[in-house]
């Protein structure tokens, strides 16, 4: 499965790292025509979320190289079930943190936005939470 479908690759001068569109550029885009602005409650929510997708997509390329490398002969398969393990803990700290914590029922303005792009990051955390599951198993079965 892919990773950070939301997230795209941006590369420069520093080493490559996965990037999402920012929730605001989004909005910017659906708001444009009509010229709304959103409340200062739903920009504060938006700009949490926008966060969190970010880090997210961090970690999502991250998992996509570890998975990556557990593949080749000459892994150190100790230090990738470790960093995996971490990787595990933030992800499960950002979807409570950062997702959970984020309460939509007060928005109007900025309301649909912020649960889609919730449910889009659940459902995102899920498909990780399954493959650090199927990394764990690689590299149980190449440590044996």
């Amino acid at each position: 499965s892919h990773f950070g479908s939301s997230c795209r690759l941006r590369t420069g001068s520093r080493p490559r790292i996965w990037t999402s569109p920012t929730l605001r550029e989004m909005a910017a885009k659906k708001f444009a025509a009509t010229g709304h602005r959103f409340s200062e409650l739903s920009e504060k929510a938006l700009g949490a979320l926008g966060s969190t997708d970010d880090e997210l997509c961090s970690i999502e390329g991250r998992i996509a190289e570890i998975a990556r490398l557990v593949g080749s002969p000459d892994a150190e398969l100790g230090k990738l079930k470790v960093e995996l393990a971490q990787l595990e803990t933030t992800a499960k700290q950002l979807e409570a943190k950062g997702v959970d914590d984020v309460y939509t029922g007060e928005l109007s303005s900025g309301k649909q936005l912020a649960k889609d792009s919730k449910k889009d990051m659940l459902k995102r955390l899920e498909a990780l939470f399954s493959r650090t599951d199927e990394i764990f198993a690689a590299i149980k079965a190449k440590q044996t």
